[in-house]
């Protein structure tokens, strides 16, 4: 009979140890890694960029990369927290139209301007406010925390 018990006490020591295994498990997953710029696995907590947000990606790529970079000033300013420096209200407009902003005689339009040797910002007119708000959730989430070469 104290055969029996002892082996009912060593189960059930058995059956919470890998149930305490199983719940430290499911909530402390795995750091996830990745490859910076020759450095060997960094884990990172940023979330991945999700495809969701390729359209964004693609239009950056395609459109504001040649003038833009991220982290570092170009032909134009760094992009990176531009919503944090201005409304999406002016962002919308100086997208589509920055030529129209400056003739009006818009304060900050003026200033870029000015600071980036009167080189105008090529006008996207016919880009949608969702397109503008997709291009800036991909710079705004970028995993590219590494200054651009």
């Amino acid at each position: 009979m104290k055969y029996i018990s002892k082996l009912n006490i060593l189960f059930l020591i058995l059956v919470l140890l890998l149930a305490g295994m199983l719940v430290l498990n499911f909530y402390n997953p795995p750091l996830k890694t990745g490859f910076y710029c020759g450095v060997v696995s960094v884990p990172y907590d940023q979330p991945i960029l999700i495809s969701a947000n390729s359209t964004g990606e693609m239009l950056y790529k395609d459109n504001c990369k040649s003038c833009h970079k991220l982290h570092a000033e170009s032909v134009g300013p760094a992009l990176s927290g531009i919503t944090e420096r201005r409304s999406k209200k002016w962002i919308y407009a100086f997208v589509q139209n920055s030529r129209g902003l400056i003739n009006k005689g818009d304060t900050m339009a003026i200033n870029v301007y000015n600071k980036y040797n009167k080189a105008e910002m090529t006008s996207f007119p016919t880009f949608t406010k969702a397109e503008i708000d997709s291009i800036l959730m991909y710079i705004e989430h970028s995993l590219l925390y590494i200054p651009e070469k």
